[in-house]
Formats: structure tokens, C-alpha cells, sequence
């Protein structure tokens, strides 16, 4: 029903000695640090802005989420605040079970995926979180843990384009207009994608 994760910090990797903190540049805004989030909330092009930060342009090696330890005072799907920073609730009997974090809370959780910083440009990284994926109900232990699989996606490559087709008047939808997007390419357009509204 709800998987919540409470993250502190996100952090990205420049180069040299990874276990250098100097080395590591915190991009997360200041008010979202310590944000708890239901995943569950962030799908079908639903997403959360997490910081905008001034990087040096270069090579980045990877990223590391620091996930926390203190939920927010915010409300969860069950109309409660949260009774943990991390947890899941179970469909269809709402129960609530804490999430384990493996070494999450000490070194972070860590994404090796490179991506470049260019000079004077914006660079907009997502983080694909699968749910799905990461949470493990730990054999007779009875725990459940959180495992992230996360993919760091370039948004230039992802992005979402939505609109409505309308008459002339602005308002009346066109039902069933064909949509579609181009891209310039050598010989002139090509259509990269095509859908009926």
C-alpha cells in the first residue's frame, strides 16, 4: 500500500579517494533534507524535485543516497504520522512493519552510474526508484528490508511531454487527434514517437 523512505541527504562523486567526505558534494536542498517520501506517490511521471546545486563541469562517478534515521512530521496513507523513517505498509490488512536499511544509515546507499557536468548547461538527473524491487520480507526473521534499486536516468532522455488538443475555441478536446513528436536529424524530421489522444 505504501513504502516510505526518509532521505537526508543525496550526494554526488567527482573523482579521487570515494572514502574522502571532501570528495563528495551534497545536492539535496536544504528543505528537503529529512523529507519522507512514499515511493508508491512518485510513479507515472509523478516526481519530486529533491535540489539544484552548482557543480563543477566534469565526469561524475557515482551517487550516494544517506537515508535517515528520523521520519518527518508529515501524515501517511493512513492518516497517521509516520511511525518510522523507513517502512512499508502491507496490502490488504494495513500493517505497518519497519524497514531495515543494511549499512544504508552508515555509508549511504550507493549508485555507480557516470554521468558528465557540462560548462554553463544544466544536467537534470532522475532517480528511478523501484519499489518493487527493494523491499525484501527477510525469511523467518519476520524483518523487512529496504534494498533500493535505483537507476539514474538523464532527463533529457526521459522526459514527459503532456498537453490537451483543443478546437479553435481553446477549450472543446479533440477526441482521437493523432499526436506526435519529432526530432531534427540530417535528412530533416523524424517522428520518435506517435499516440492517439
Amino acid at each position: 500500500r505504501a513504502v516510505y523512505v526518509t532521505i537526508d541527504r543525496v550526494e554526488v562523486h567527482m573523482g579521487g579517494d570515494e572514502g574522502a567526505d571532501s570528495n563528495w558534494t551534497n545536492v539535496l536542498s536544504s528543505d528537503k533534507a529529512g523529507k519522507t517520501y512514499n515511493l508508491l506517490e512518485l510513479v507515472n511521471g509523478v516526481r519530486e524535485a529533491l535540489g539544484i546545486v552548482d557543480l563543477p563541469a566534469g565526469p561524475y562517478t557515482q551517487m550516494r543516497l544517506i537515508i535517515g534515521r528520523e521520519p518527518d512530521n508529515g501524515i501517511n496513507v493512513l492518516s497517521q504520522s509516520h511511525p518510522f523513517a523507513n517502512y512499508v505498509i502491507t496490502e490488504p490488512d494495513l500493517d505497518v512493519y519497519e524497514l531495515k536499511v543494511p549499512s544504508g544509515f552508515q555509508t549511504g546507499l550507493k549508485i555507480v552510474h557516470g554521468f558528465d557536468v557540462s560548462e554553463n548547461q544544466t544536467t537534470e538527473l532522475i532517480l528511478d526508484f523501484d519499489a518493487s524491487k527493494s523491499v525484501v520480507k527477510a525469511g523467518n526473521s519476520g524483518n523487512w528490508l529496504l534494498k533500493p534499486t535505483v537507476r539514474i536516468l538523464e532527463l533529457a532522455e526521459y522526459a514527459i511531454v503532456r498537453g490537451i488538443v483543443t478546437e479553435d475555441d481553446g477549450e472543446t478536446p479533440v477526441v482521437g487527434a493523432l499526436v506526435s513528436a519529432q526530432q531534427p536529424d540530417a535528412d530533416g524530421l523524424e517522428i520518435v514517437g506517435k499516440r492517439h489522444a
